[in-house]
């Protein structure tokens, strides 16, 4: 998928490619059996991809660099005459830095340390270039200080690296790297992540799969994740805790605590991941009595996360009523702005299903739904 490929947003495709965001998500709901050959050029033309049509396929195709210098020397021509109106703002001491940095050869990432370096003496700038130059890789100064991290500031940096078109995603993990080395927060992101949760009958028995799509963009290898789930009811029975038939990966899970409310346990994958190394896991379970009141979830965003789904089927043998997205905030649970939902619904039973992409870090979303009673 081109979203996950390039670490875009429909509403960034939409804006690059002069397309409704009505269109881009009723292709992504896969509500449009066809899609009209002007936006897959369109699409093609914002992702610098070439489109190949046959019969009712269609077929985009990632443009060689060579096709592309020209498009990306006037690009950096024009960002850099932006650049000379924002530098007007430093003092030639931080000017230099700048330009010590590589202004001319990585215009990108030179935009990203303009907006990050507001408000820090020269010094502190020093610290950040000599942590991340290559030149210095022993360097103990750290990017940021743990203690007071601004997890907002850096999750609007993250969102700027990938939702960003023409650059290759071997240099966004790069440019993530740089962003969250030292800071202590997950380096496994999640280019996609998906949560079925199907409610089999009204006693509020449940299957439910999780099934994750990750790159390593930290230095250190990473050799598992772990994993804690919950039960509005005690689970007296084995939940069946198990990896999925089609999982890419031979996981081994490993119990840490099992109780009858709370499990913990450890996702151990078949080899260690290395720098840019990619998995794609999945497992899921069976708890029993899960959902008998009050139905709701929470969506926690522990990873960075490029596209989330979830996906709930409730056959509760009443009437749909509604259903809302909220999220946590310093003033409380708030309602999720132009949520994308999707309901189908009949007498009985409903089908939820809720995208978002480039979900904020730390976040809490909320998913309430009910039935008329």
């Amino acid at each position: 998928m081109i979203l996950n490929s390039d670490g875009l947003s429909p509403e960034r495709l939409a804006s690059l490619g002069g397309i409704a965001k009505s269109t881009v998500y009723s292709i992504l709901n896969r509500e449009r059996p066809t899609t009209q050959r002007d936006v897959a050029r369109k699409i093609a033309k914002a992702t610098n991809r070439t489109l190949h049509i046959e019969g009712d396929k269609v077929f985009f195709e990632k443009a060689e660099p060579g096709e592309l210098i020209g498009e990306l020397s006037a690009l950096d021509s024009e960002l850099l005459k932006r650049l000379q109106n924002l530098l007007a703002n430093y003092s030639d001491e931080e000017k230099k830095i700048l330009l010590d940095y590589g202004l001319t050869e990585s215009v990108s990432n030179a935009l990203d340390l303009i907006l990050s370096i507001r408000n820090r003496t020269v010094e502190e700038v020093s610290g950040v270039i000599s942590t991340i130059s290559p030149q210095t890789p022993n360097k103990k100064t750290p990017l940021v200080n743990e203690a007071a991290i601004d997890i907002s500031t850096i999750d609007q940096r993250f969102r700027r690296i990938w939702d960003r078109a023409g650059i290759k995603k071997s240099d966004k993990i790069a440019s993530t790297r740089d962003l969250l080395r030292n800071t202590g927060l997950p380096k496994l992101i999640y280019t996609a992540y998906n949560l079925e949760i199907n409610i089999l009958n009204p006693a509020g028995d449940a299957e439910i799969r999780w099934d994750y799509q990750g790159v390593n963009v930290g230095d250190e290898l990473i050799l598992g994740e772990l994993k804690s789930i919950w039960f509005e009811n005690n689970q007296i029975e084995d939940i069946d805790l198990r990896t999925t038939a089609d999982s890419k990966a031979n996981l081994n899970l490993e119990m840490i605590r099992d109780y009858e409310n709370f499990k913990e346990f450890f996702v151990r994958f078949p080899e260690a991941l290395q720098f840019q190394d990619a998995i794609r896991f999945a497992y899921q379970y069976s708890p029993q009595r899960m959902f008998t009141q009050n139905h709701y979830w929470d969506y926690q965003v522990l990873n960075f996360t490029l596209n989330s789904k979830i996906t709930i089927r409730h056959n509760k043998q009443k009437k749909f009523k509604s259903c809302t997205i909220r999220k946590q905030t310093d003033r409380g649970l708030i309602s999720e702005p132009n949520a994308n939902l999707k309901i189908n619904a009949t007498d009985t039973e409903v089908e939820i299903t809720w995208m978002k992409y480039l979900p904020e870090h730390g976040r809490k979303y909320r998913i309430y739904w009910d039935f008329e009673e």
